[in-house]
């Protein structure tokens, strides 16, 4: 059974952590709080900053996985290429989105400076705004595609034995005692 790379496996497990938390926070938090609530500002900025992270993770992520992919298909004569999964190719299509729309919405505000400044209450109008729509629509895409991942995951590794959440884990190797 072949494992995956030490440093994909924490950007993954790291990923997904800060993704369903900011999913949490965004359906949650914005979603159930008035734009006038005072800790909207405060929750902007967190929500703007880890999402400006995920966004430079998962580039790291996908140059790592990509570099690996090239490797692996010189080693084998080309028969893994670096095409991606559907699954895998729509996280890297869905995250981008997510980050272009929020911050477009922000910006057609002009928002997105006081939003790391912590004083940006939002209009009300926003949650209307087009790319707030989009930005909701593929938040809600993106959890779904989460759900997804999961199921896909528990099936290939309880049903079909492939054993696959033991290559996405960490294991630590012990060192053999001396006498």
């Amino acid at each position: 059974m072949s494992r995956h790379p030490p440093g994909l496996v924490v950007l993954h497990w790291l990923l997904a952590l800060m993704i369903i938390g900011m999913l949490l926070m965004g359906f949650a938090g914005f979603g159930t709080m008035p734009p006038t609530d005072p800790a909207v500002p405060t929750l902007l900025r967190w929500h703007v900053s880890i999402g400006l992270a995920i966004l430079l993770l998962m580039a790291a992520r996908f140059a790592i996985r990509q570099r690996a992919a090239l490797r692996r298909s010189r080693v084998r004569g080309g028969a893994h290429g670096p095409g991606l999964s559907m699954l895998q190719g729509a996280f890297y299509l869905l995250v981008p989105t997510m980050a272009a729309t929020g911050l477009a919405a922000l910006t057609a505000y002009g928002l997105l400076g006081r939003a790391f400044e912590g004083r940006a209450a939002l209009p009300a109008a926003l949650i209307t705004h087009p790319a707030s729509v989009a930005h909701a629509l593929a938040a809600t895409l993106l959890a779904n595609l989460i759900l997804l991942h999961g199921l896909f995951a528990l099936y290939r590794h309880f049903v079909r034995k492939e054993r696959i959440l033991d290559r996405m884990s960490l294991q630590i190797r012990r060192r053999p005692r001396s006498a």
